[in-house]
């Protein structure tokens, strides 16, 4: 008796339950009266949801008594939105037609991290200031394949086999003639780069555009910066010192770039097989100048001036030779000095109209 009272009550329950419910169902239709296919039908708010059949049919039960908003989409249609308040047990029946839609996109700005057409390596000016080197950013350009140098004190280098006079050097599309090739590497001073005045560096060891020139073996492009600020930087150390400063007027129409740098090797010398009195100094002196005439109109100064000297009194040297059972040393005895000084300036100007640079090269 108590079961059959107890399975009575839960059938009430149940009928009362099913009572308070109602049926929203109908058929989705595009612009051209063709169902629409998996379309999403919901009721927002709630988890009650399905999808259209093949023939754009959808049956859904939702609560009665409440106010509801169904939402029929479809991805590339706008969205179908009713409200409705169904009594109990109610059947609902909406067609839906979804007119086809446009969807903005979100904006998005797309920037070039290197230059397109450009055959050759991008170099970083930097690392020649954050790796011990003694020739300079030259050394850098040894490491790369095609590149080789008989002399790790010289910043000089040959590509493909090619003779060492063999490489153009441009500084802001102007072209910088080497003074002079020296033979030995400890009689070098300072490259020509300045790495605290440059901005990018380009390397092409063949292949390179036409605008460069032909006859030659590779091509070493130097863009010295341009600056919008004003800024300082100094560093020294046992084997030289560096020194820049750029900026710009109040109206922004002429900036500078200015370094000074001063190399000394005399301690780096002193462990080499002859001894001997070692008084190397080199200094150079660079400055970029960069004057706005018009929006259109600019002119670019350019102007280098370095001093090398080198003065050697050797004394002796020390040379072991022959095998382990038969050891030689000769010792030599040196008289006299060697003294070497290169000054050597450039001054070169340059104006561009537009985008079509006109050069006027002046060198001393």
């Amino acid at each position: 008796m108590r079961k059959f009272l107890l399975a009575l009550l839960l059938t009430f329950v149940v009928c009362v339950a099913f009572s308070q419910n109602a049926t929203y169902f109908g058929y989705v239709r595009d612009a051209n009266k063709k169902p629409v296919e998996f379309a999403n039908v919901v009721v927002v708010g709630t988890n009650i949801g399905t999808s259209t059949d093949a023939s754009g049919y959808f049956e859904i039960t939702v609560p009665s008594g409440k106010d509801l908003e169904v939402q029929i989409s479809f991805l590339g249609y706008e969205p179908f939105s009713q409200k409705i308040k169904l009594k109990p047990n109610e059947r609902k029946q909406v067609t839906a037609v979804l007119n086809e839609g446009a969807v903005m996109l979100p904006t998005a700005d797309i920037g070039a991290t290197s230059e397109r057409q450009v055959s050759g390596t991008r170099l970083n000016p930097q690392i020649s200031m954050k790796i011990p080197t003694t020739g300079g950013f030259e050394d850098i350009l040894k490491a790369l394949p095609s590149v080789s140098s008989n002399n790790e004190l010289s910043s000089q280098y040959n590509v493909r086999g090619g003779n060492y006079d063999e490489n153009l050097v441009f500084v802001n599309d102007i072209e910088v003639y080497r003074p002079q090739l020296i033979r030995s590497g400890q009689q070098e001073g300072l490259s020509f780069i300045n790495p605290d005045m440059v901005s990018s560096i380009l390397f092409s060891a063949g292949a390179f555009e036409p605008k460069y020139g032909d006859k030659m073996s590779s091509v070493l492009d130097i863009k010295y910066k341009k600056p919008t600020e004003f800024g300082a930087s100094i560093m020294a150390s046992l084997l030289g010192a560096n020194a820049h400063v750029e900026g710009t007027s109040k109206n922004h129409l002429f900036r500078y770039n200015v370094g000074l740098r001063y190399k000394t090797s005399r301690y780096l010398l002193a462990s080499m097989d002859v001894s001997g009195h070692y008084d190397p100094s080199y200094v150079d002196a660079q400055t970029f100048l960069i004057y706005n005439v018009t929006e259109k109109l600019e002119l670019n100064f350019l102007g280098n001036f370095s001093s090398n000297n080198y003065k050697y009194i050797p004394l002796d040297g020390e040379t072991s030779f022959g095998t382990v059972s038969d050891a030689l040393k000769i010792r030599t005895y040196f008289e006299g000095q060697e003294v070497d000084r290169f000054n050597s300036g450039i001054r070169n100007t340059n104006g561009m109209v537009g985008r079509k640079r006109i050069p006027y090269n002046y060198h001393l």
